[in-house]
């Protein structure tokens, strides 16, 4: 199924503050609610998936440690 660019988030928002139907601040919040739910919907999509690792950028986990599990996984097809 093809989306356009008038699906995203923020599209529809904008779009009815600059037609009239809502002030600048009302379609800032219904944005921010909207961004919230979206990214809860990934959450839960990405946890029923399998094999998914999860990087935590608050630990000691660089840029290089991230890029290394990556090369692992293209070379040999599964994360070491």
């Amino acid at each position: 199924m093809a989306h356009s660019a008038s699906q995203s988030v923020g599209y529809k928002e904008m779009l009815a503050h600059l037609n009239g139907d809502c002030g600048l601040e009302e379609a800032v919040e219904l944005l921010k609610v909207h961004t919230r739910q979206l990214a809860k919907a990934q959450m839960t999509w990405f946890k029923r998936m399998e094999n998914v690792e999860w990087f935590d950028v608050a630990a000691d986990e660089t840029v290089e440690h991230v890029v290394g599990r990556l090369a692992a996984f293209v070379r040999g097809g599964h994360l070491t």
